[in-house]
């Protein structure tokens, strides 16, 4: 969605553990998308892997969206401590993904042709 408006955008492999999105706006401004939290941290990565502790805001208030109750989220530390690691950069552009749009719709295809075959020979029956 971001490429296809015009927006450079990477997958990044954060400590091992979690994976994230860099969105570079211009040639100044970067900033890592967490979907699966919702969160926007304003700040690329290298500033983020020379003080892991500018994710520690942003990511602050997640615990809150689901589960209302806590206080001190040991999920904030975690997140912290692992953007401070080694990132790997993935494309978002593979020939795997397109594969795999494809290759999810072969097993049920496959499993539905005893059906089919069947329901066709029972219909020339008749």
């Amino acid at each position: 969605m971001l490429a296809e408006n015009g927006i450079e955008a990477e997958l990044l492999d954060v400590g091992g553990r979690h994976v994230v999105v860099r969105a570079q706006l211009d040639e100044t401004s970067a900033y890592i998308l967490d979907p699966d939290f919702g969160v926007v941290v304003p700040y690329d990565t290298a500033a983020i892997q020379a003080n892991p502790e500018l994710v520690r805001m942003p990511y602050s208030k997640m615990a809150a969206l689901y589960y209302p109750d806590a206080k001190d989220p040991y999920t904030t530390d975690l997140i912290v401590e692992i953007f401070g690691k080694k990132k790997y950069v993935y494309t978002v552009d593979n020939w795997f993904e397109y594969f795999s749009y494809w290759a999810i719709w072969i097993i049920p295809l496959l499993l539905l042709m005893p059906f089919i075959v069947d329901l066709t020979r029972i219909r020339r029956n008749t």
